[in-house]
């Protein structure tokens, strides 16, 4: 919906799932003496922490569920706004939504990826779920979040560049988001490395000679990522603003693309050389109304269904 603005879509397809989700979340949460809510019980996917020398899984409020189950509960507010809908459990989501739990900073200066700040098991764990805020979700934005942010560069940092495919490509659109440009360009060359050059390892990414992604074995989201990451570092359009060229890497003076799709019913052109953009144009299908931002230089558009606006040079 964000994409095609279609409010057909919108209420008859994503409504019911927005709200069954959100209502089984709400029965999910576990209220403390003070009022505030947490998921119980939680886990962080495949991860495991260290607690009186036990290896253990299970905890309360993990950063994946507080991620997910905030990034729902805003999203049901924002379509039952849309829709015109005046539902109880949306009153309900929007009650809870200031009572969960939020996401904290550990003793690392990473993002806590438990209750607690417990030591993990595996400090280069190839799965980033305490990082889903901000990717693929946008709980973590660097001008609106700058300490989560921080937070979340030094988990990456902690976790290391190497990976399987998947996790490689998930690394790269994290740092897309970050504006960490010369890492998201050396995830990228990792991850299109051959398998016939590629360690001897079994959570060692690259690509098959048919160039599926690998883990090593196949999996198509190594695949998938990669295309979403490469997008990312090209044009952003999360939190209410697009963002040309937000981390464009050394390696990528020179460079065009068409059509590319953003949230707001747009696509968008560019062109750039020297590691500069030299053109950009946004092609509107709904009325559109937000800033556009190419490093400090930001321009507010308001654009109708049809225009065509060139937008740089401005």
């Amino acid at each position: 919906y964000d994409f095609t603005g279609d409010d057909e879509f919108l209420r008859s397809t994503a409504w019911p799932l927005l709200r069954g989700a959100a209502a089984f979340c709400l029965d999910w949460l576990v209220e403390r003496a003070d009022g505030s809510l947490m998921t119980l019980p939680s886990t962080s996917p495949e991860a495991t922490y260290l607690r009186a020398a036990d290896v253990q899984a299970l905890t309360s409020s993990s950063a994946m569920d507080l991620s997910l189950v905030g990034d729902l509960f805003d999203t049901c507010a924002r379509a039952a706004r849309v829709l015109g809908l005046d539902d109880p459990v949306v009153e309900a989501a929007a009650s809870a939504r200031a009572r969960l739990d939020t996401l904290r900073v550990g003793s690392h200066g990473q993002v806590c990826e438990w209750a607690g700040d417990p030591q993990e098991t595996d400090q280069h764990h190839r799965h980033l779920s305490p990082l889903v805020g901000l990717h693929p979700l946008d709980l973590i934005d660097t001008e609106q979040t700058p300490e989560l942010a921080a937070a979340a560069r030094r988990t990456l940092n902690r976790r290391g560049p190497g990976s399987t495919g998947w996790s490689l490509a998930w690394k790269l659109s994290m740092r897309a988001r970050l504006g960490d440009a010369e890492h998201a360009g050396r995830l990228l060359a990792q991850a299109v490395v051959p398998t016939s050059e590629a360690p001897a390892h079994p959570w060692a990414g690259g690509l098959h000679p048919n160039l599926f992604a690998t883990h090593p074995p196949f999996q198509i989201d190594g695949n998938f990522g990669l295309m979403g990451g490469i997008a990312e570092m090209l044009v952003q359009s999360h939190g209410g603003r697009i963002r040309l060229l937000p981390a464009l890497p050394s390696s990528w003076p020179d460079g065009e693309l068409w059509g590319l799709r953003a949230r707001g019913g747009v696509s968008v052109d560019l062109r750039w050389a020297e590691g500069r953009l030299r053109s950009a144009t946004l092609h509107a299908t709904r009325a559109f109304t937000a800033p556009v931002t190419y490093g400090a230089a930001v321009r507010t558009v308001d654009l109708r269904p049809g225009d065509a606006l060139v937008l740089y040079p401005w």
